[in-house]
């Protein structure tokens, strides 16, 4: 129980089911929200230089230094997590170091940028099986497919949160696994190509500087690794098992990624991977033609498919628990903080963001957007607002107590601040191609009308974004 006995406590009308998922289900959560297989399928180009800079050959080790940064943002939500077990995660980390209203701004932020990738990955979902089926000569317009995965993801998010995840686990487990057997055997056939030199800065074309750019991307690869901490009033033992869920994400996700990624390098070997790499829009695909042929590169992009389906159930999962934390709190429309009596699911933020996600499926097509277009313009404004809650996150990692350890407590939230300014800065600048360049834009747009929110809400004298004693706190062991 809170220890605050002035705090509000949920309702019955608007509580989620407590204690129905395990440490498998929050597991699953961060997983599908990183979409591993997606990834290693499409998104190593940005690390290998497809926007003209990046690490190359070194792109393995430019992933294992991303994996070391995001594993520190990874401590700092673990120990938040042990401390605060909330469905608001974010939100309710950073009102309670920092105070209310930049806690309410940090969510807002955090729901922003989960939204946004759970409506871009739809028209990427029916992109993606469109160019499948394309390439069999079957020609089918890819917002069919979108719609019906819409349908999906709200349908296993309505019934119980529990199918959600456990679809989630199936799908990111046996997608995951393929590829990651195809990249072992690539590595052992691959015999004496095998070599440290992907791993040392000099084996890039532009030596260390192009490492740190591949940085930026790698980062973005990673981002979601902490979604399971909005399950923390749906998890049994919360404050133990999401913290152990968080860290163990991290690792399984720097293991998965630093094997496949060195695969694809090794594939390409030097020359090719610091020249041919960045060009290759899907190097997957490319590592799956030379080692097996036709049939692996449809097998490899049924697992692609599936995993962005799982994808996109989780990042809807995270969108629908924050907007839920927040409407139910007051800060924004309460209607979004409603559950359903027998389900216990917050059906009105599913509804919402349900038909966001075909609002903007509609207008991907409509307007004559590529979908692969609408997928990285909502996935890159997603991104980044993403990033900055993580470097929110690693400031706030200074006030943690990390059991009086002194160098804890000043280096984890160090490298944290170092990458995600970093990454910041270069998603910025230089100023990349139309619509690209508009996403900083809109990011700045949506933060300008969360600080609205906000003002309005405190003049409204709205309990929660005066005090914390005003937001309500579930009633966690």
């Amino acid at each position: 129980m809170s220890s605050n006995p002035e705090q509000i406590h949920v309702d019955v009308h608007s509580q989620l089911a407590g204690g129905r998922l395990n440490m498998s289900d929050a597991i699953a959560q961060s997983l599908g929200f990183v979409v591993p297989v997606m990834g290693v399928a499409y998104l190593t180009p940005l690390v290998a230089g497809a926007t003209g800079k990046g690490a190359g050959a070194a792109t393995p080790l430019a992933m294992l230094l991303g994996g070391i940064g995001v594993l520190c943002i990874g401590l700092v939500v673990a120990q938040f997590a042990r401390k605060y077990p909330h469905a608001g995660s974010i939100y309710e980390y950073i009102s309670q170091t920092a105070g209310p209203f930049p806690g309410f701004m940090a969510g807002w932020v955090y729901a922003v940028g989960a939204f946004f990738l759970a409506i871009g990955i739809l028209p990427g979902i029916g992109g993606f099986i469109q160019g499948t089926f394309a390439a069999h000569d079957i020609g089918v317009p890819w917002i069919w497919f979108s719609l019906v995965f819409l349908a999906f993801t709200m349908v296993v998010q309505y019934v119980d949160v529990r199918i959600a995840t456990r679809v989630t686990l199936g799908i990111v487990f046996v997608a995951s696994a393929i590829i990651l057997v195809f990249a072992i055997y690539v590595i052992i056939r691959s015999g004496a190509a095998n070599s440290i030199k992907f791993f040392l800065p000099s084996t890039a074309t532009q030596g260390g500087q192009g490492v740190l750019f591949g940085l930026i991307f790698a980062f973005l690869t990673y981002s979601g690794f902490e979604a399971s901490a909005v399950l923390s009033e749906e998890t049994k033992d919360a404050r133990r098992t999401i913290a152990i869920t968080v860290l163990a994400a991290v690792g399984i996700i720097i293991a998965y990624f630093t094997i496949t990624i060195y695969a694809e390098a090794v594939s390409y070997g030097i020359k090719d991977a610091n020249e041919v790499w960045p060009t290759d829009p899907t190097p997957l695909f490319t590592m799956g033609a030379k080692w097996g042929g036709t049939w692996l590169v449809d097998l490899l992009s049924v697992a692609a498919i599936v995993d962005a389906v799982a994808g996109a159930v989780a990042v809807s999962v995270t969108t629908t628990r924050m907007l839920y934390a927040l409407g139910r709190d007051g800060i924004i429309p309460r209607w979004l903080g409603k559950t359903h009596d027998k389900h216990k699911t917050p059906t009105h933020a599913i509804y919402f963001v349900g038909f966001a996600g075909l609002v903007y499926i509609l207008f991907t097509y409509f307007y004559g957007w590529d979908a692969l277009v609408g997928f990285s313009f909502a996935g890159g404004t997603g991104g980044l607002a993403l990033i900055v809650v993580y470097l929110v996150l690693s400031i706030a990692g200074f006030t943690l107590d990390w059991n009086r350890v002194m160098v804890a407590r000043i280096i984890i939230p160090l490298i944290g601040i170092a990458l995600t300014a970093f990454a910041i800065y270069a998603s910025v600048w230089p100023v990349p191609p139309s619509p690209a360049k508009w996403m900083p834009y809109t990011f700045l747009v949506f933060l300008a009308i969360g600080v609205i929110i906000g003002l309005v809400a405190r003049s409204r004298r709205v309990p929660a974004i005066i005090s914390l004693a005003g937001q309500t706190q579930p009633d966690i062991e």
